[in-house]
């Protein structure tokens, strides 16, 4: 009787023990959902032989030709889980400056990127991601007339290595990308080309991502090894070499944030933000990701900092 009330005691010490650690590792409460002039719509198209969800949100006074944002989201999340780990701030920005927002969703959490080793289904059975992208982009052409030359996209993690494929593989499909928490796989586990120009590529890195090493390296994905990534600098040296743009001095630092500009023709082309400490996370000022994938930076808000990126602020 007495070791079995120790045992008991001992297993509900353990699950306190487990449960405080997933509160503070894992666990992070979603915000609300803040006014917005209009709601989030639910949206399927076909895609050979798969059916394609995705999430759009249309402000109340969208404009004639409007721009559009397409949100990818990182492995293991979906367009809804994305919006609500940016905080919605995505649509705040939509209404304030009239372009629409689009939210698809990966094959089962993943995409299909450059990433020849990825152990993803997605890369494994070369699910048709590209083709679903430019099918979304058409039917927004349809549907709500979009700009085709104003299409941009907005990446994290898995997501961002799928926009790294439409700048390089499509460029003409994209305006500009923007990739937080991504770097571009070495050139022997890579199967985009490595060549030709891209549209202007944003980049956002935590110097202290565990998942995708800031100064490159082995990738891994909580212990599956992904592949060899270059380093955040590389990846940004890479776009602005193969685009001719030029690199702008001084480095510019303000507290934890770095900044390296390449110019092309005048305009930022090419731009590294570098959060100091930072995780696989997003910098922003609305939602905190799970401490499991480090600190979560408020001294940069992506979201806004990609819309100026975008000229969508203008």
């Amino acid at each position: 009787m007495y070791l079995l009330k120790i045992g008991c005691i001992s297993l509900a010490v353990l699950l306190v023990i487990i449960a405080a650690l997933y509160s503070y590792y894992v666990y992070t409460p979603i915000p609300k959902t803040p006014p917005l002039s209009a709601t989030i719509r639910t949206s399927k198209i076909k895609v050979g032989e798969l059916e394609r969800s995705f999430l759009s949100y249309v402000p109340a006074k969208a404009p004639d030709h409007p721009a559009l944002v397409i949100m990818l989201h990182g492995s293991g999340l979906d367009g809804k889980r994305f919006r609500e780990w940016t905080g919605y701030s995505f649509d705040q920005l939509a209404d304030k400056h009239g372009f629409l927002v689009a939210y698809p969703d990966g094959y089962k959490g993943n995409w299909n990127d450059c990433r020849i080793n990825a152990p993803f289904e997605a890369k494994q059975l070369n699910i048709d991601d590209m083709g679903f992208l430019h099918t979304l982009i058409a039917y927004y052409e349809r549907q709500y007339n979009i700009d085709p030359a104003k299409v941009f996209v907005f990446g994290y993690s898995n997501g961002g290595q799928m926009a790294f494929r439409l700048a390089m593989e499509t460029p003409e499909k994209v305006a500009a990308i923007a990739a937080v928490c991504a770097s571009l796989p070495d050139a022997a586990t890579c199967s985009c080309t490595m060549q030709g120009a891209t549209p202007p590529v944003l980049l956002i890195n935590g110097t202290a991502d565990k998942i995708i090493p800031y100064k490159g390296g082995e990738v891994t994905l909580f212990f599956k090894k992904v592949g060899i990534g270059i380093s955040a600098p590389a990846t940004a040296k890479h776009f602005a070499d193969r685009n001719n743009a030029v690199e702008q001095q001084p480095e510019t630092t303000s507290g934890t944030i770095s900044q390296r500009t390449w110019i092309k023709e005048g305009h930022a082309f090419v731009k590294l933000i570098s959060i100091s400490g930072g995780g696989h996370t997003v910098p922003q000022q609305t939602f905190r990701f799970p401490r499991l994938l480090g600190m979560t930076s408020t001294a940069y808000d992506s979201p806004s900092e990609a819309c100026h990126f975008f000229g969508l602020d203008k």
